[in-house]
């Protein structure tokens, strides 16, 4: 098993568990770095030092950004739009986004922490990217926390962890890994969390990603690919199975609009 499909195998696994509270959301996040930092080298210090906020606001398509929101797992579109570097703290970044909810469109503002890095050791490296021409790849692992307005209804802050994996070309440029983007369960940018209600204190379920979507259960029954089982599709989706599944034109064209804008 390759390198990368260990990780995700991996990935699958623990991302079965729930993250409900900060303890149970720090306690994935630790255990999943732990499992794909196998064998890998510590490089936080080193790391920071580049702009990560380009791999967060790359993909701004609903093709790629797949997501949830609550046990029914009622699909929510979402979207980083900026992502800055905070000028003192290199592992921190500001972050603006949308999300949309049954045609609900929120604005969010907040922020993003690195808290662990680590780059391959050589050996692996090599194996795995071989004739790719990088000079270095792993992973990220961090916080976030985005609040929505609170003078709006229905609004609320979302809280968890995120999960990015990045790459460094031969010219020592920082980019997004999508060597293997072909790849049977591939994914990258991968945030599980909470959305907290202002108002009524509860809180949720919400997590996204790029391509698959952490913690969704038995809401993606794909097998290569991410795909919405059937019973879930009255909850968001069936927009998504009828333009990816059925072809259909008139749903392509919704999955590709770009609503953010």
């Amino acid at each position: 098993m390759n390198r990368l499909a260990g990780i995700l195998l991996v990935f699958l696994c623990v991302l079965n568990v729930r993250a409900q509270t900060d303890r149970d959301r720090s306690e994935w996040a630790a255990s999943l770095f732990g499992e794909t930092a196998q064998p890998t080298v510590e490089k936080k210090n080193y790391l920071i030092k580049f702009d990560f906020g380009p791999l967060w606001t790359r993909l701004h398509d609903n093709a790629s950004v797949l997501g949830y929101i609550g046990d029914n797992f009622q699909r929510m579109r979402i979207v980083i739009l900026t992502a800055t570097k905070h000028p003192k703290e290199p592992d921190t970044y500001s972050i603006t986004g949308k999300s949309m909810v049954k045609d609900v469109i929120r604005s969010f503002n907040g922020t993003m922490k690195i808290t662990k890095a680590s780059s391959l050791s050589a050996t692996i490296l090599e194996e795995e990217y071989k004739g790719e021409k990088v000079k270095d790849a792993g992973v990220i692992m961090g916080e976030y926390h985005f609040s929505e307005d609170s003078k709006q209804t229905g609004t609320g802050s979302f809280d968890g962890v995120f999960v990015t994996y990045w790459l460094i070309d031969r010219n020592g440029r920082l980019q997004y890994d999508e060597v293997m983007v072909g790849a049977d369960g591939w994914r990258n940018n991968q945030f599980a969390g909470t959305w907290t209600s202002y108002r009524t204190k509860a809180s949720k379920p919400a997590s996204w990603g790029d391509s698959r979507i952490p913690v969704a259960g038995d809401l993606d029954i794909g097998a290569g690919e991410f795909s919405p089982d059937e019973k879930y599709l009255a909850h968001g989706w069936q927009s998504y199975h009828d333009a990816y599944v059925g072809q259909n034109k008139r749903a392509l064209a919704e999955e590709r609009r770009q609503w953010w804008r």
